[in-house]
């Protein structure tokens, strides 16, 4: 089967614009932006994270030998696909060994704090409305 030079650049120009839209979705749960988690409920988890992040990894070594006139090009291309596989492999390890449990306790006692100082001033509000009921009455 032959393909034509241009079908083999749209190809590739395609895989890079999807290589970069999965990176950018990286970047943002690296954020733990609560609206994207909430779609994407998978990357709540750090296994979830490490597939991702091996994915584009993957993707990025895969596409880094397109540039081989450009030595400084490939160069960049292997270690940035070195380093996310690394990561990646650090996601999955650590979720496999539980680590993730640490930081949801320390995530729901912060939400816990949260709740009791938003509790406390809504006390207060209420406490102020009050007073102001009494006083208005005596």
């Amino acid at each position: 089967m032959d393909v034509s030079p241009s079908f083999l650049q749209i190809f590739e120009g395609t895989l890079r614009c999807y290589a970069v839209v999965i990176a950018l979705f990286v970047a943002v749960a690296e954020t733990e932006w609560e609206f994207f988690l909430k779609f994407w409920r998978v990357l709540e988890y750090w296994v979830g994270r490490g597939m991702l992040q091996i994915f584009v990894a993957v993707m990025t070594k895969a596409l880094s030998d397109e540039h081989k006139d450009r030595a400084y090009q490939v160069v960049f291309s292997e270690v940035a696909s070195g380093m996310l596989l690394g990561c990646g492999a650090v996601y999955v390890v650590a979720g496999l060994l539980c680590i993730r449990k640490f930081k949801r306790f320390r995530i729901e006692k912060s939400k816990g704090r949260e709740k009791a100082a938003k509790d406390l001033e809504e006390l207060e509000k209420r406490r102020g409305e009050l007073q102001a009921l009494l006083s208005a009455r005596g």
